[in-house]
């Protein structure tokens, strides 16, 4: 089966090539994060969550990455419904690449500010690529 490219993974693949191989076609082979990336990782997610207090009407999309799919047709009824003020994890795939937004809060004019959430004290030039993926 063809591996599926997600934001995160052509991001790894920047950082290392063999990386992203192992991602796609050994994860056994992969890396595992060690306890101080855990915790790195978990504020991250923390900080995500955090920031949807600042839409309380907000909507999350649920599906895990296993269920993109679904988590796609979630993101397409809420952008439709006038009544969801931001969507939180947001689904789409273009051209192959999957990504999830953290944030797309609704602006008038059927506008939508994308804003994406980083647990860190200071920008990073990844971060732009990160951007530029979504």
């Amino acid at each position: 089966m063809k591996p599926v490219l997600s934001k995160s993974r052509f991001l790894a693949g920047l950082q290392c090539p063999l990386r992203l191989w192992y991602q796609c076609y050994d994860r056994k082979l992969a890396t595992q994060a060690s306890p101080t990336q855990q915790a790195i990782f978990d504020m991250g997610h923390e900080v995500g969550r955090l920031a949807t207090k600042l839409y309380p009407a907000g909507l999350y999309v649920s599906e895990d990455y296993m269920h993109h799919p679904e988590a796609q047709k979630t993101t397409e009824a809420a952008i439709t419904n006038l009544d969801v003020p931001a969507i939180f994890e947001g689904a789409f795939a273009f051209d192959g690449i999957r990504i999830r937004v953290d944030i797309l809060e609704r602006l008038n004019n059927d506008r939508w500010k994308m804003i994406e959430v980083k647990s860190s004290t200071s920008a990073k030039e990844i971060y732009i690529v990160d951007a530029a993926v979504q």
